[in-house]
């Protein structure tokens, strides 16, 4: 099985594939005494670095589920309600930010954000009709450090609510999580990092290389990968950028233990919990692939869940497999990998049935 692993590595960064310089995969499928990290190419384009085991990585969109597991977590203990106002746990200037601009947050949940339905302006990106100039200002003064309330008031300059809560709509952006990380911060008293660290309990479950970029302690000296979005390389970009909504720094052996322990109960207190997570959220029209800080995607029939990431992250665990599947590349991600390797490992596990 590591030889074909490395085998497909070696593939997806040869000339045919020239769009991906380099890639990591870790396999995790302790049913079948599989645990396996291997690379391929190289983690920068400019210096030609060689991709190594457990090389760090920003891993953007995936804190995603990291921030609804807190979540979850923090409504086991009794310490909030997902169908809470988001106006109950967030500063009160930043509350009056957002009313001023029309956004009913004593009707916006916390569910609302988690299932990203609450019609927040996407800080990041914006919409198609009113894109939003965050990242060239990002690009144009690349070490400005940022604060919650800055991205805020961005956020009400920028845009304009995309609708009322309780319509049923969906739209994939990142204010919610913004949110969402200032609400676990009031509640807990703590930095994101470390409110991750006490309430998803990550060294217990084998996380070493995982956490806050610029907040905690770097858990890894290996040099991190770079961030490219289609060539140009966003690794000179602070922090602060995208620190508010996870800001993690991880390893795809670190991502693949954390998703397989997610969703085998090793997380949540009650299974109850779980189903929660997974619930999905009737919409108008819109897609309901996504659930409450999850991606769910269907892949040779099965489900698969799990969030990818800004910068080419693909975390995905897979139940029909006892798998978790984690691939970052450093730069021209797809899912083609993906599928490549569940061949694989529906051809292994045919075997020993």
């Amino acid at each position: 099985m590591p030889q074909l692993l490395q085998k497909e590595l070696n593939y997806i960064v040869s000339s045919k594939f020239a769009w991906t310089p380099g890639v990591s995969l870790t396999v995790y499928a302790p049913n079948d005494s599989i645990f396996w990290t291997g690379t391929a190419g190289v983690s920068d384009i400019e210096n030609r670095t060689n991709f190594v085991i457990n090389q760090p990585f920003r891993i953007a969109s995936v804190a995603k589920t990291f921030v609804a597991a807190a979540i979850f977590r923090l409504q086991e203990e009794g310490k909030l309600s997902v169908d809470d106002p988001i106006s109950k746990y967030i500063a009160a200037y930043h509350d009056s930010i957002l009313v001023a601009d029309g956004y009913e947050t004593a009707k916006i949940t916390i569910r609302h954000c988690l299932n990203l339905t609450a019609g927040f302006y996407d800080y990041a990106f914006g919409t198609e009709r009113t894109p939003s100039p965050y990242v060239p200002i990002v690009l144009a003064n690349p070490q400005k450090q940022w604060t919650r309330t800055e991205v805020l008031e961005g956020i009400v300059k920028w845009g304009e609510p995309m609708w009322r809560p309780g319509e049923a709509r969906f739209f994939g952006g990142d204010t919610e999580h913004l949110i969402l990380g200032e609400i676990i911060e009031n509640v807990t008293n703590l930095q994101l990092g470390d409110a991750f660290n006490q309430l998803l309990q990550l060294e217990k479950l084998g996380l070493v290389s995982t956490w806050q970029e610029s907040i905690q302690p770097p858990k890894n000296n290996l040099p991190q990968v770079a961030c490219y979005y289609k060539r140009v390389n966003y690794s000179m970009m602070n922090p602060t950028a995208n620190l508010y909504s996870g800001g993690l720094i991880s390893t795809t052996s670190d991502l693949s233990k954390f998703f397989y322990r997610l969703f085998n109960h090793d997380v949540f207190k009650e299974p109850a919990t779980l189903e929660l997570m997974l619930a999905s959220t009737p919409l108008n029209g819109d897609d309901e692939n996504y659930r409450l800080g999850v991606e769910v995607k269907t892949l040779y029939g099965n489900p698969v869940w799990g969030h990818m990431g800004m910068w080419d992250t693909y975390a995905y665990y897979f139940p029909a497999n006892r798998a978790a599947i984690v691939v970052h590349f450093t730069d021209g991600g797809s899912d083609f990998l993906l599928k490549r390797i569940v061949s694989l490992l529906n051809e292994y596990q045919k075997q020993y049935e």
